[in-house]
């Protein structure tokens, strides 16, 4: 490495003005006085840089520098190939002897796992702790939240990369070191955000389980500690991933107002509302920390991180989620109140579970009554609920006017975001699920044509399947086994339904990367209008 000077050495130019004063960082030294610092290496008058001459080192940069954007839609399908074949063989050789688990039931229950989806061709309930302990690690690993950060680690390395890569001005120093440390300070509140939200759900449901009469009596019957059951069900509803220690689920607990509420926040904070609660933890760190300038950029360049969106988008795509939910609840309501099939039902527990399931549809696939049981009206609401897109608005790239200026109104963001939503959803995603459907058809026909295989309709089967494309994996289950209808389907069948749940867990992933893509381009000709500007001055 050698040391070059850089082509400003008029130490004013570098105290003030610029994108600094207006994030209350009035100068980079300052700047670097608040913890972040190193990045940039002052003497005097003087700033300095540094260059790689090495041609292998420069490789290793260029290389790191198109990670972000060429690679990682790639690496993440990589990512999910190789997790899935480590997985599948180490859970069957957890099982195979114990429970004599085929390999193909341990390769669906692997990806399952890995896409958070939670169809299952197993009784769960009845594998070896340590093999729930590593199915439980898959679901982590499988997470959204999980799976997108690399994302931000290396887009933080990139920007290192581009800040020693070349020459710059002291302007250009000051828009990468604040970018650079920005992220850094997004990189402790992601984390620190999920371990509260999954702390505190870990804690109630613990206490829950182990001092109320209803959840130790759950957790006596299936034989686990009630904070082993807290700690796999944390973790499980926070990645909407809807495995459940039990046969039947949650339904065993659905007059439990803790559970209930608990595993419903759990939901709403790791998928849907994960944007809404990132972009209000930003908002009230901008006004209560000493970090104020670093949030405050975040809260204006928001496509950094897959996962955080403009404020306008935001605050729709939270409109849009409480749009969903509340007429799913009064349907479910209206519809399946005088069913005698759920008659047993008190009034208060129809409540309870009327706001559960409208939660848990669109993404988790817990249940806490039997979905088989639901009439069909309400089971091809579920079917479009599960259809949809977790992010129907805020993950779509923002629309734009012709001469490629993002347009801000709440008109044209709804417009654009749903017309691309519609887009995504007809174009690239139906042909491919009517071909799955139909040939699940052809290689069930035998069982979906005899009158009395019992349990076999095709009805469930179009159900299975747009569930496995949600990744939500609830099912309308098969006659006297427990697990999902996948269960009962063939081999061919089951690996279809398996191409089904990693195709939906990378849909509109590389559409969000085009997005932040866009936008870091914006940035970089920003500077460089900046830069401009300065010399024309």
């Amino acid at each position: 490495m050698r040391k070059t000077e850089s082509i400003v050495s008029n130490k004013s130019q570098r105290d003030g003005g610029g994108l600094g004063v207006g994030l209350g960082l009035n100068n980079v030294d300052s700047y670097r006085g608040q913890g972040e610092g190193g990045l940039m290496a002052a003497d005097g008058e003087y700033e300095y840089e540094y260059y790689s001459d090495d041609e292998d080192e420069r490789g290793v940069d260029e290389f790191v520098m198109q990670l972000p954007d060429l690679h990682y839609f790639r690496l993440h399908v990589l990512y999910f190939a190789i997790m899935s074949a480590v997985g599948t063989f180490v859970l069957w050789g957890l099982e195979s002897q114990a429970t004599q688990m085929a390999f193909m039931d341990a390769l669906f229950t692997v990806v399952s796992a890995l896409t958070v989806t939670g169809l299952q061709v197993v009784d769960f309930s009845q594998l070896r702790v340590v093999s729930q302990v590593w199915v439980l690690i898959l679901i982590f690993a499988g997470g959204i939240v999980f799976t997108t950060y690399p994302s931000l680690v290396l887009k933080r390395a990139r920007i290192l990369v581009k800040r020693y890569a070349s020459l710059h001005t002291p302007e250009d120093l000051k828009f990468y070191d604040i970018e650079y440390a920005a992220l850094g300070r997004l990189l402790l509140v992601i984390p620190l955000t999920v371990a509260g939200i999954m702390g505190f759900a870990f804690f109630v449901m613990g206490l829950y389980m182990q001092f109320s009469s209803l959840g130790s009596s759950v957790v006596k019957a299936l034989g686990v500690s009630p904070w082993y059951w807290s700690f796999f069900h944390t973790i499980s509803a926070f990645n909407n991933a809807g495995f459940a220690l039990a046969p039947d689920n949650l339904v065993q607990l659905r007059g439990s107002v803790v559970i209930n509420a608990v595993v419903a926040l759990l939901i709403l904070c790791g998928n849907t509302a994960f944007p809404v609660l990132l972009y209000s933890v930003i908002y009230l760190l901008r006004r209560k920390s000493s970090y104020g300038g670093l949030y405050q950029y975040l809260l204006d360049n928001p496509r950094w991180y897959i996962l955080l969106f403009p404020g306008l988008q935001t605050k729709l795509f939270m409109l849009f989620s409480i749009g969903l939910l509340l007429p799913t609840s009064i349907l479910f309501l209206i519809v399946e109140t005088q069913r005698s099939a759920l008659s047993h039902i008190n009034g208060p527990t129809w409540i309870l579970v009327c706001l559960f399931q409208s939660i848990s549809t669109r993404t988790a696939g817990f249940n806490t009554i039997d979905i088989g049981a639901i009439s069909y009206a309400l089971l091809v609401l579920y079917i479009v609920l599960m259809y949809i897109r977790p992010y129907p608005i805020s993950g779509l790239k923002s629309p734009r006017d012709d001469d490629g200026v993002a347009k801000d109104t709440l008109v044209d963001q709804v417009q654009g975001s749903l017309s691309l939503s519609t887009r995504s959803m007809l174009i690239r995603n139906s042909l491919w699920l009517f071909t799955v459907v139909l040939l699940i058809f052809i290689a069930e026909s035998s069982s979906l044509s005899d009158p009395d295989a019992y349990g076999y309709e095709p009805f469930r089967v179009v159900f299975e399947v747009i569930s496995a494309f949600g990744n939500v994996g609830l099912s309308m289950g098969f006659p006297g086994k427990s697990v999902s209808f996948a269960g009962a389907l063939s081999r061919f069948s089951q690996v279809l339904l398996m191409s089904v749940m990693l195709l939906g867990r990378h849909r509109g992933l590389a559409a969000s990367l085009e997005d932040m893509e866009r936008e870091e381009e914006e940035r970089e000709e920003a500077k460089i209008r900046h830069q401009l500007q300065l010399v024309h001055e």
